[in-house]
């Protein structure tokens, strides 16, 4: 069942990649000649609503993708092989400077529509315009230079490790797909009660399988000690408290 899962889903991306990168196309040609004029037809937007039956906000996005293409190479060569998808790119052409068209690629990959309906409007692009022409509003998430860099940071006690991460929204919008993916992933194979951290610990998990070769993989194994006593060291640095009954 799971390999033909695989086989409908990879069939419907390359179908679903090709015809999105027709459309553009052809939509690139239809507003490029200008053959939608005449006949009542007041728009290229209208022709579309009129001619391919999409709606008013499928026909304006499908026109802003098309009017942004060439600033996007990376972007639209995703969308070409299935990558993203025709409304993730609308999204982008949307809030995106153009100078920023390699890193919004990766993100837009691994974020959902919605994911990039929140963060990308609220981003705040230094030294960029947005693309309606503004510099942002007094409700933009405003980093200074400083705070661009991600940035982790963990403490380690006895028995707890704790995490924090901060960083710019379309960074973070990367994390939080990843992090999902997982936790989705953790629940298809049967566990239900699979949570955000779960999610975290599987991609951890996936990024040190993926390691080679296998002596570099060993070299950050995450090993524990016992002695006799019950007393227990991760990684010959950390003590564990003994566990009683």
């Amino acid at each position: 069942m799971e390999v033909w899962e695989t086989a409908v889903e990879r069939a419907c991306v390359g179908w679903l990649a090709v015809v999105q990168a027709d459309l553009v196309a052809f939509a690139h040609d239809l507003a490029a000649w200008e053959v939608w004029a005449g006949d009542g037809i007041a728009s290229v937007e209208y022709w579309m609503q009129v001619f391919l039956g999409l709606s008013p906000a499928n026909a304006k996005a499908l026109v802003t993708v098309v009017k942004r293409s060439l600033e996007f190479p990376e972007v639209v060569e995703k969308l070409c092989v299935g990558r993203v998808g025709l409304d993730q790119v609308a999204v982008v052409a949307q809030h995106t400077p153009a100078e920023y068209s390699a890193s919004v690629a990766e993100c837009a990959e691994n974020a959902t529509v919605n994911q990039l309906r929140r963060t990308l409007p609220r981003y705040h692009y230094l030294d960029a315009k947005h693309p309606d022409g503004s510099d942002g509003g007094d409700d933009e998430l405003v980093e200074t230079p400083d705070d661009q860099a991600p940035k982790l940071m963990f403490h380690k006690s006895l028995t707890r490790f704790e995490l924090r991460f901060s960083a710019p929204a379309v960074d973070g919008a990367l994390v939080e797909a990843a992090i999902r993916e997982a936790k989705d992933a953790l629940f298809a194979r049967g566990d239900t009660e699979a949570t955000l951290a779960d999610g975290l610990l599987e991609v951890a998990n996936r990024s040190l399988g993926s390691v080679t070769p296998i002596s570099r993989r060993e070299h950050y194994r995450s090993l524990v000690y016992l002695d006799t006593a019950g007393h227990g060291w991760l990684s010959k640095q950390d003590a564990i408290p003994p566990q009683h009954e």
